[in-house]
C-alpha cells in the first residue's frame, strides 16, 4: 500500500489519538535526523502541526507523535511531497 503523503510547507491535522491534555512533541525523522514540528494547536484528542517548507520532497520519513510525558502515541512512515510553488511577485 502506498505511504501517506505529507505536504511540505502545509498545516497537518492529527486526529483520532489520545494525546493527553498537556502539549507533547511531534517530529519527523528525515535521513536519520529528528526535525521538530511547530505545534499550532494541541488538545487531548488532536493536534495541528506545521510541516517545514525546507524539507526535501520525494523522500520517505517517519513521523513520531509523543505525549508530554515522552510516551509514544504513534510512529508512521510517510512520504514527503512537494507543496504548491508560490510564484514570486515582480
Amino acid at each position: 500500500r502506498p505511504l501517506p503523503s505529507i505536504l511540505i510547507g502545509s498545516l497537518m491535522t492529527i486526529g483520532g489519538q489520545q494525546l493527553g491534555e498537556n502539549r507533547g512533541t511531534v517530529r519527523l525523522i528525515v535521513n536519520g535526523s529528528p526535525v521538530p514540528l511547530e505545534i499550532v494547536e494541541w488538545s487531548a484528542g488532536g493536534a495541528k502541526v506545521r510541516i517545514p517548507a525546507d524539507l526535501p520532497p520525494g523522500i520517505q520519513a517517519q513521523i513520531e507523535i509523543l505525549r508530554a510525558d515522552g510516551s509514544v502515541v504513534a510512529k508512521d512512515q510517510v512520504q514527503l511531497a512537494a507543496g504548491q510553488k508560490v510564484a514570486a511577485a515582480n
